[in-house]
């Protein structure tokens, strides 16, 4: 999950909501030569370790970017989701930045500063484990057996999800 990563492992660039923040804000100057996907766009309820709130920063995030899409598995969606998904779509607010982190989204004023700064540092203890979780990363065999083995489990929890 995005919580070990940023926690144990100490890695920031690993995909997770707030890299996503943190990653997107921080290229936007790059945005009249490509576009900056965040790529975290989610109207699910269940599989998903983000509350409401959460998700609707990342739409904000998703605005600002022009971005329009989701990850999301559609049978996955709940009637409510699926309009919350539509109504994402078809809008165009206009999108002005008022500072670093600051911008006016619509008639809205969404200020990012609060969830852009890097986690505490985790100490060194768990510095360490995540040094040794890092190195057995490197060992193929090892490697391929815990992709294995997600691959299993999602593949179980989709055939449990109601359609």
């Amino acid at each position: 999950s995005s919580r070990r990563d940023e926690d144990l492992l100490m890695n920031f660039t690993t995909p997770g909501a707030r890299n996503a923040l943190r990653t997107c804000l921080h290229r936007l100057w790059l945005a009249p030569l490509l576009h900056t996907d965040p790529d975290v766009v989610y109207f699910r309820t269940r599989q998903i370790n983000l509350d409401a709130g959460q998700r609707a920063l990342l739409q904000d995030l998703a605005e600002v970017c022009n971005f329009k899409a989701t990850s999301d598995i559609p049978s996955w969606l709940s009637a409510g989701g699926k309009d919350d998904l539509r109504t994402f779509l078809a809008r165009t607010p206009a999108v002005r930045r008022q500072g670093r982190y600051l911008f006016e989204i619509g008639d809205r004023s969404v200020d990012f500063t609060p969830y852009i700064s890097l986690p505490p540092d985790p100490g060194p203890v768990r510095r360490l484990v995540g040094a040794l979780l890092d190195s057995l990363t490197r060992i193929r065999s090892l490697f391929q057996a815990y992709f294995r083995h997600e691959e299993r489990a999602f593949k179980a929890r989709i055939r449990k999800e109601p359609v």
